[in-house]
């Protein structure tokens, strides 16, 4: 058996986030029509010159999120066990900076662990 990416989609803000705004990328109900719940391997790269807090399923407590990303610095987590989401909220929490479009980015996925068949001689 190996791990494979069963299901995998890029995104990114698409318009200006001002200062202390949320922006939301929900992926749930896309994935629910082809079965790749939960989504378990995440990468994001801020490209904005302001810090951004991120959180997955939502905004559970607005003081302590699940990723402070600062400004050009990027997070990559591979597979990790007991981490899921079908949802990623980011807060720009700059008091006076905009998050320009594109500046976020970020790309996930569902990895399964699938039977592999190898040819041998």
């Amino acid at each position: 058996m190996a791990n494979k990416e069963v299901y995998v989609k890029k995104f990114s803000n698409e318009s200006e986030i001002t200062a202390g705004s949320y922006e939301y990328f929900d992926f749930q109900e896309e994935a629910e029509k082809s079965d790749y719940l939960p989504h378990n391997k995440l990468r994001m790269f801020n490209k904005s010159a302001v810090e951004i807090w991120v959180w997955l399923n939502g905004v559970v407590d607005s003081n302590n999120p699940d990723y402070i990303i600062g400004a050009g610095i990027g997070v990559d987590e591979s597979v990790l066990e007991g981490v899921q989401f079908n949802l990623i909220a980011i807060q720009n929490k700059d008091s006076s900076t905009s998050i320009n479009a594109n500046e976020f980015i970020g790309r996930f996925a569902s990895v399964r662990n699938v039977w592999r068949w190898e040819k041998t001689n």
